[in-house]
């Protein structure tokens, strides 16, 4: 392989319906099987890391990413820590990875909000009183039961927001990079004049832009001077087009991402982010409630008046209205830069390119993995030249590669205001939080459909009180604002699929 040459078994992002005549150099990533004697780089590039369905002949699945995300597979060095439930990932074909190894699949996770969840409950105050001796009414005895009560409702699935592409990959190697894939950078100056940053630029459907068009036609809006639009995805996470797999419950609501763009379950289509029950079965999501009345207690006659709770055997649902919670629901990402080929015959991606591969790439070929080691910048001078300190290193000396084990990529927001906490990320070197380069842990935002709970013995009705003091008994002292959301997953993340980073270096 020629350095810089995109290696046979690189997943590229595609900005429009996939063409038939990408065939056979670049192969739709929709889970379908070959077999390997049809595609002998190709398999020898991923294998079985994906699935397969026969050794004899060799037959062979190429990965599904219809309705899914790509997460970079994370090392043994820093696998606990940002992946911390990968021990749980699974197969998703028959005979595919699972766990650490590249093609493995994990469902989506919840995690408590940081800026945590809290609701107001009505009658959920009980404290105690004094009961009195007498007939009057029947009253809840001393309130001692503590309950942790699981949630149910919540949106259908946690997610970030997201814009839908479809997902090739290379199976030829002489095969070009193909108008429409988009090619993601380390760093906004890591660019060439074969490719259009994903900035939601009007374009004229004729001239340098005309066979962009032709691919990705309207996809992504349309001005009313019948320019069509750039994708953008600027701030944005990049989902596969869930199609005939159904991962997407919600795909049928995705809207376009600028007027004249494509809705519901296409590509171009936008979503945002939503936050799904837990799926963590051994710590699913609860509220905790103290100090439930779960007995009755005497009567009383007339005398001193107090209100105190009737006890409700049967219970209550409780709707949370939640207060607090993160400004939106979202994985521990790093940013880039996204770009659009506009230009054919590019056969190589300039310095500075990221891809995701399903497989091992050779040490040789001028792509190393994005790992954050930190390079001697006289070996490295064009990676310098393209990346600077952007990802760490002083960037004269030395050059930082960026670390993405573990994480996903979201586009830099670069002012956009899409990504609601792009002020507060982290920088890696000497790039700016809404630039390329930068950090951002999970985040979960509170559900559209809200968590409900049945509680039981939650009080609904009082009565007054009055009379001789005789015991204690069950006193409504109003209501009280709970922490909604105990347990769940370890972080918050979409459905995903491990993949490989690599950045060309030279």
């Amino acid at each position: 392989m020629s350095a810089g040459a995109l290696p046979v078994g690189t997943v590229l992002a595609f900005a429009g319906p996939v063409p038939g005549d990408l065939r056979p150099g670049w192969l739709p990533c929709d889970g379908a099987t070959y077999p390997g004697a049809d595609c002998p780089e190709l398999y020898a590039a991923i294998g079985f890391a994906f699935g397969k369905t026969g050794t004899d002949p060799v037959v062979f699945s190429v990965p599904d990413l219809r309705g899914l995300f790509v997460r970079c597979t994370p090392d043994a060095a820093v696998r606990d820590a940002r992946d911390p439930e990968w021990r749980l990932r699974t197969a998703l074909l028959p005979g595919g990875h699972s766990r650490e190894w590249v093609g493995s699949y994990q469902v989506y996770g919840t995690a408590p909000a940081r800026n945590g969840f809290k609701s107001s409950v009505n009658n959920a105050s009980i404290g105690t009183i004094r009961d009195d001796a007498g007939c009057g009414p029947i009253v809840a005895a001393k309130p001692n039961r503590a309950e942790d009560v699981r949630l149910h409702g919540g949106d259908r699935e946690s997610r970030p927001a997201n814009k839908n592409v479809h997902f090739v990959i290379k199976a030829q190697p002489q095969a070009e990079v193909p108008i429409g894939a988009v090619l993601t950078m380390a760093a906004s100056r890591a660019a060439h004049d074969g490719s259009y940053p994903c900035d939601g630029t009007p374009r004229e459907p004729r001239g340098p832009a005309k066979r962009l068009y032709d691919t990705i036609g309207t996809s992504h809006g349309r001005t009313d001077d019948g320019d069509f639009l750039l994708p953008d995805y600027r701030g944005w996470f990049l989902r596969g087009v869930s199609g005939l797999a159904r991962r997407d419950p919600d795909g049928d609501a995705r809207e376009p991402a600028e007027a004249g763009g494509n809705a519901g379950n296409q590509v171009g289509s936008a979503q945002p982010w939503a936050t799904g029950l837990p799926t963590s079965r051994e710590r699913p999501a609860t509220v905790r409630f103290e100090n439930l009345p779960d007995g009755d207690r005497g009567k009383s006659i007339a005398g001193a008046i107090r209100t105190a709770v009737v006890r409700n055997a049967g219970g209550q649902t409780v709707t949370f209205g939640l207060s607090q919670g993160d400004r939106e629901t979202r994985p521990a990402n790093a940013s880039v830069d996204f770009r659009v080929v506009f230009r054919p015959q590019i056969v190589s991606a300039p310095v500075g390119t990221i891809i995701t591969v399903g497989g091992p790439v050779p040490a040789d070929s001028g792509w190393l993995p994005c790992d954050g080691r930190i390079l001697p910048a006289a070996d490295h001078q064009d990676l310098r030249d393209a990346l600077g300190g952007q990802w760490g290193g002083d960037g004269t000396s030395t050059v930082a590669l960026p670390d993405l084990r573990g994480r996903f990529l979201r586009g830099a927001d670069h002012g956009t205001g899409t990504d609601p906490d792009a002020g507060s990320r982290t920088p890696q070197g000497t790039g700016g939080a809404r630039d390329p380069g930068s950090i951002q842990d999970y985040a979960t935002g509170a559900p559209r459909t809200p968590f409900t709970a049945a509680v039981p013995y939650l009080p609904t009705d009082s009565t007054q009180i009055s009379g001789e003091t005789r015991g204690d008994v069950a006193g409504r002292d109003g209501a009280r604002t709970v922490d909604v959301f105990n347990g769940g997953n370890a972080d918050s993340r979409p459905a995903n699929l491990y993949l490989d980073a690599y950045i060309r270096v030279r």
